[in-house]
């Protein structure tokens, strides 16, 4: 087995290093146009006042300055999934496209789901109903029960 120079390790993390910087500054960029979209007008102003922090902070996010953990935090609490997926696409490798077909699919599950609830509840209504009827009328076959 060979022994580690150390300079594999390095080179990892350099290239790692790279990485990050590279994909941070794609977040960043996501976020700045998320935020865009959310706030078109006095963008700054009215995301400062929504996220509890200066227009000047978020002008640094519309600059492709990442925001600090509480600000991503609250947005992520604000805009769930959607947001999660378009800001972190690039790092992930996962697409909106995905994300979204998934999230059809669990809503139509969950959908299925009901119908086949109220299905099930009509069904049962409809039997209860039927033999309230055949007793009301009494049994019309002729034959006694024991």
């Amino acid at each position: 087995m060979r022994k580690d120079t150390g300079k594999t390790t390095e080179r990892l993390q350099m290239s790692s290093v790279a990485y990050a910087d590279e994909m941070a500054g794609e977040v960043g960029g996501r976020i700045a146009h998320w935020l865009r979209q959310r706030f078109p007008g006095d963008t700054a102003k009215n995301a400062a006042r929504a996220f509890g922090c200066s227009p000047r902070t978020v002008e640094g996010w519309l600059a492709g300055n990442l925001p600090l953990n509480r600000h991503l935090i609250m947005m992520i609490a604000a805009w769930g999934q959607r947001f999660v997926a378009f800001i972190f696409e690039p790092a992930t490798g996962t697409s909106m496209a995905a994300y979204q077909l998934d999230q059809e699919f669990h809503e139509l599950k969950a959908r299925m789901q009901a119908l086949e609830g109220a299905l099930n509840a009509a069904t049962q209504n409809e039997d209860r109903a039927l033999a309230v009827q055949t007793r009301g009328r009494g049994d019309e076959s002729g034959v006694t029960a024991r």
